[in-house]
């Protein structure tokens, strides 16, 4: 039992120093989270509208399972 209590302080201390490590980290999250921003700006097609549509609607497959019969 003495074993277990001396492990559970152990992990306790390891957990303490992993916190209080990620504190003195420098914090990217901010940057992680709007990777994103890197792909805004404005859309440059010579297609119409339409076009863009129709190519969408072409592009498109369904559902269905495809059987490969051997």
């Amino acid at each position: 039992m003495d074993m277990l209590k001396k492990l559970d302080s152990d992990i306790e201390l390891g957990s303490m120093k992993q916190f209080s490590a990620s504190l003195l980290v420098e914090d990217n999250t901010l940057d992680a989270l709007n990777w994103t921003s890197e792909f805004a700006g404005r859309w440059e097609d010579n297609r119409t509208a339409d076009e863009v549509v129709e190519d969408i609607r072409g592009a498109r497959t369904s559902n269905k399972e495809i059987i490969i019969s051997s």
